[in-house]
């Protein structure tokens, strides 16, 4: 497991999102978080023109915003959150040139101690004290359990998500939606998935709980 953990400013610009998109950065975290450097496209990628900045992603790339993030050791340090650099690429460029600065690319900046800097679990943790965010969260809850195990899948086989999709008989955009973690799959896709996977799916239903069941 890897530590992601947010400058101060990251933290604040995180604030005012609308608490949807807060929401999904809980999850888009948790998706750095367990996989690290080895989360690939469309999760993560490299920021152009700005050496070791990456952006993280949420909903596979799906949300309006970018957590754009630099690897110290074995911890990603968020340093800014800008808008996706299609729909407002001069808010892009800014948030990427500030996210430079704060993460001291080229000695501009002095980066705080990792120690002092809040995780994005501690983050979470906060934020789903919102009765919104939460329910949002829990709305997601299912699909990004699956989303993690899709998503396990291919990276310890070093599988592109096109790959993966020829293996299932699916389209790379069924994959993808799959790994968004936004809409919960169907049985008959769970089926599918451990048919053709071998893996597992244990599914908790109750009056007050649906979830996937964490397999030892």
């Amino acid at each position: 497991m890897w530590v992601v953990v947010y400058l101060p400013e990251a933290e604040l610009e995180r604030s005012v999102l609308p608490k949807s998109e807060r929401a999904a950065l809980i999850n888009a975290d948790a998706k750095l978080g367990a996989f690290g450097p080895f989360l690939d496209y469309p999760h993560t990628s490299a920021v152009r023109g700005a050496e070791g900045l990456r952006e993280m992603r949420p909903r596979a790339g799906r949300s309006a915003w970018r957590a754009l993030y630099r690897q110290v050791g074995e911890v990603f340090v968020v340093a800014a959150i800008g808008p996706e650099a299609q729909s407002d690429p001069r808010g892009f460029r800014r948030a990427g040139a500030a996210g430079a600065r704060a993460a001291g690319e080229g000695g501009g900046g002095l980066m705080p101690r990792l120690s002092d800097l809040a995780s994005a679990k501690q983050i979470a943790a906060e934020e789903l004290t919102d009765p919104e965010i939460r329910r949002e969260h829990e709305r997601t809850a299912l699909a990004h359990a699956v989303a993690m195990r899709v998503i396990g899948y291919r990276v310890e086989r070093g599988l592109s998500q096109t790959a993966l999709a020829r293996m299932l008989g699916m389209h790379q955009s069924a994959v993808a939606r799959l790994e968004a973690g936004e809409h919960e799959p169907s049985l008959a896709m769970l089926s599918r998935l451990a048919r053709k996977l071998g893996v597992e799916f244990h599914i908790d239903i109750t009056p007050e709980v649906f979830r996937l069941r964490d397999i030892a």
